[in-house]
């Protein structure tokens, strides 16, 4: 009697297809692929936004310094002169915002202020979720220009660090 190797449906000429486990086996693999691919092209997409988000923050800071040269000393809220001016990119200025100046996630917008002491900017950034918060504090922290980004020293955000500063849905940077 011949013996019959392991794998049956690669030698035996009485082969009648692909077995149920095979089956099943390449659907799981189908479907891994497809769901590691979806999530991976979903969190790339929220990690752009981030940066964006942490480059118009820049952005807006720079603007910030120009302009406070015309304000005089104290507290005062910028963001309506940057608006008036046009002095940020067209895509930020917009009137679909809470403030004019729009975020680069759905439904967030910015707001800058002249605060009495040091730090003397603010750039606030409302309408993010807790984890697209946790991701722009965490990209902030190696940018060099913020003295703090939501109570946190730059050089102390850890991914748990700029999680749990992240506790309503603002990021608030300061600097000079």
């Amino acid at each position: 009697m011949k013996k019959r190797p392991f794998f049956p449906h690669y030698y035996c000429p009485d082969d009648r297809g692909w077995a149920l486990w095979e089956i099943l086996a390449a659907i799981a693999i189908v479907a891994t692929f497809g769901i590691v691919g979806i999530s991976s092209g979903t969190s790339s997409r929220d990690l752009s936004q981030s940066a964006q988000a942490v480059q118009e923050a820049r952005l807006l800071l720079t603007e910030a310094q120009n302009l406070t040269q015309d304000v005089a000393g104290g507290s005062a809220s910028l963001t309506s002169l940057i608006v008036q001016e046009s002095a940020t990119t067209s895509n930020m200025i917009n009137t679909g915002c809470s403030s004019g100046l729009c975020g680069p996630f759905p439904g967030s917008s910015f707001s800058v202020n002249q605060i009495a002491g040091i730090p003397s900017r603010q750039i606030v950034l409302t309408g993010v979720t807790q984890a697209e918060c946790a991701q722009i504090v965490e990209m902030s922290g190696t940018s060099g220009v913020w003295q703090s980004v939501n109570g946190l020293i730059p050089s102390a955000i850890t991914p748990s660090a700029a999680l749990s500063s992240c506790s309503g849905s603002s990021v608030t940077w300061l600097a000079d």
